[in-house]
């Protein structure tokens, strides 16, 4: 590996505790998430070990990123692909892990806005139209 490669990868600490941070999780919710050992994060964010594929796959899940942006910082966040307002992403990184029913009870308010949000619009170009 060169030492440029070498410089990457040794950034994936620091891009897993700010990754980590950015969802609002501590150390313990996000290894307990994953089924591992807390310790086992605290050592990734240090720089003391790596995590195995599977980790990494998990991971990446979790927060939002691929892996190779896990490791080498070379793509940008899918977060940031999806939507601009990060408070939005951080949201929807939450309601993933709420029961079943709380999310679908989620996915009908935000239906309701955004019927809501054409209605208006179908209005306001009526009236427009009448104009």
């Amino acid at each position: 590996m060169d030492s440029s490669t070498e410089k990457l990868i040794s950034d994936f600490p620091e891009r897993l505790r700010k990754l980590r941070r950015r969802c609002d999780l501590s150390q313990i919710e996000l290894a307990t998430e994953l089924g591992i050992d807390k310790q086992r994060i605290s050592k990734y964010e240090r720089g003391m070990t790596h995590p195995p594929l599977e980790t990494l796959a998990q991971l990446s899940r979790r927060l939002g990123v691929s892996v190779d942006y896990l490791l080498m910082g070379e793509e940008l966040i899918k977060a940031e692909l999806q939507t601009p307002n990060e408070e939005l992403e951080r949201c929807f990184s939450q309601v993933r892990h709420l029961p079943e029913d709380q999310q679908r009870t989620i996915v009908e308010l935000l239906n309701s806005f955004i019927q809501r949000q054409k209605l208006l619009k179908h209005v306001d170009l009526e009236t427009l139209d009448k104009g």
